[in-house]
């Protein structure tokens, strides 16, 4: 039985599935001005994500020191 060539066929996507995850320096470089800059931007950038329905997460990372 062969397939008939007329077969019409579409992908219809109704749902976003997007997932964001922000990475942010917390190390002794960015005290300050420059850490709460950060914070600031990502308040609102979360909100925006959070009323379209997509995930996000919020990462931060830290050294001591390049030898530790």
């Amino acid at each position: 039985m062969e397939l008939s060539q007329r077969l019409y066929t579409r992908l219809h996507k109704v749902e976003r599935d997007i997932a964001v995850m922000f990475m942010v320096d917390m190390s002794g470089s960015t005290k300050g001005w420059i850490n709460d800059a950060e914070r600031e931007a990502l308040v609102p950038l979360c909100e925006a994500l959070e009323i379209l329905g997509d995930r996000c997460a919020i990462y931060g990372f830290s050294g001591m020191t390049r030898k530790r």
